[in-house]
C-alpha cells in the first residue's frame, strides 16, 4: 500500500488543470461477501469487479460480469494472461538460466530479462538481441547501455550525496537531494530548480515549481480523506471512506495527465523507500 500511496502521489506533480471549472467523477470500491471488490459509479452502476475464480486466478469483469481478463499461474509456475474469450495473450516465465521470458500469445518470445556472467541486467529482444543493459561501473555509479555497449544514462552520488543523472555524453541533466530546510529538490541541467517537495506546517505535501509556485497539494481533511489540489486549491481528487467503509474515489473531469505514466517507472527498495533515479526519470521525461 505505501508503495502505491508513494507513486500515486508522483503521479499527480504533472497534473495539468484545463478549465475554470471541475465536474467530478465519482468511482465506489467495495467489497460484497464473496470477498470481490466492485467497483461502481456515482449512480451506483457496476462498472468492474475484480474477483479470483475457485482455482485462485485472478479475475477482472466488466460491470455487467463480462470476463475481460484473467491472470493465472500455470502448472510450471508461470504467470499467464488470458482475454476475456480465455485466450492467451502473454505469458511471463522463466527459462534454464533463471532468466524472465515475456512471451506473447503464441508463445513467441517477446523479451528477456536476466543477468550476464558480470551479474549485469540484460534485456533482450524477441531475437535474443541485447538492446539494453544495467551495469555498476567502478566507481559503484548504475549505467545503462544500449546494444553497442554505448552509456546513454548514468546515475551517481556526488560529494553532497545528491543523486545525478547524467546523459550519454556526461553532461549532467538532473540532480535530486534536499535543501538546507531539508526539502527535496529537484534540479535541472544547468543547476536551476526545477520542483521542490515539501511539507507545510500542517503535514500537507506541497509541489513547487521553478519559482516557487505551488502546483499541487497533498492534504488530509477533518474526516480523514485524502485531497489532492492544483496550485490554485482546486480539488483534482479526492479519497475519503464513506459510511459502509467503502473507498470512494472522486476525480475531476477537466484534470487530465499531460502524459500517461506507467507506475513501472517508480521504483522502490523492499521497505518502500523511494528510488531517487526512477524519481528523476519520471520528472525529466514529464517537465511541468
Amino acid at each position: 500500500m505505501k508503495k502505491i500511496i508513494i507513486a500515486f502521489g508522483l503521479q499527480l506533480c504533472i497534473l495539468a488543470v484545463c478549465g475554470q471549472q471541475h465536474t467530478y467523477s465519482t468511482k465506489i470500491y467495495s467489497v460484497d461477501l464473496m470477498g470481490d471488490t466492485i467497483v461502481k459509479d456515482e449512480h451506483g452502476n457496476k462498472i468492474a469487479i475484480y474477483s479470483k475464480d475457485i482455482f485462485g486466478n485472478r479475475v477482472i469483469k466488466d460491470g455487467n460480469g463480462n470476463v475481460m481478463q484473467t491472470i493465472s499461474k500455470d502448472v510450471f509456475g508461470n504467470t499467464v494472461i488470458k482475454d476475456g474469450h480465455g485466450q492467451k495473450v502473454r505469458s511471463i516465465e522463466k527459462n534454464v538460466f533463471n532468466d524472465t521470458v515475456i512471451k506473447d500469445g503464441r508463445g513467441q518470445t517477446v523479451s528477456t530479462i536476466g543477468k550476464d556472467v558480470f551479474g549485469n541486467t540484460v534485456i533482450k529482444d524477441e531475437n535474443n538481441q541485447k538492446v539494453v543493459s544495467i551495469e555498476k561501473n567502478v566507481f559503484g555509479d548504475r549505467v545503462i547501455k544500449d546494444k553497442n555497449g554505448r552509456i546513454i544514462r548514468s546515475f551517481s552520488k556526488d560529494v553532497f550525496g545528491n543523486t545525478v543523472m547524467k546523459n550519454d555524453k556526461g553532461q549532467t541533466v538532473a540532480s535530486i537531494g534536499k535543501n538546507v530546510f531539508g526539502d527535496t529538490e529537484i534540479k535541472g541541467e544547468n543547476g536551476q530548480v526545477i520542483k521542490t517537495i515539501s511539507k507545510d506546517v500542517f503535514g500537507n505535501t506541497i509541489v513547487k515549481n521553478g519559482n516557487g509556485q505551488k502546483v499541487i497539494s497533498i492534504e488530509k481533511d477533518v474526516f480523514g480523506s485524502t485531497l489532492i489540489k492544483d496550485g490554485n486549491g482546486k480539488l483534482l481528487k479526492s479519497i475519503s471512506k464513506d459510511v459502509f467503509g467503502n473507498t470512494v474515489v472522486k476525480t475531476a473531469s477537466g484534470s487530465t495527465p499531460s502524459n500517461t505514466i506507467s507506475y513501472d517507472v517508480i521504483q522502490f527498495d523492499d521497505d518502500g523507500n523511494l528510488n531517487e533515479s526512477s524519481l528523476l526519470e519520471l520528472m525529466m521525461n514529464n517537465g511541468d
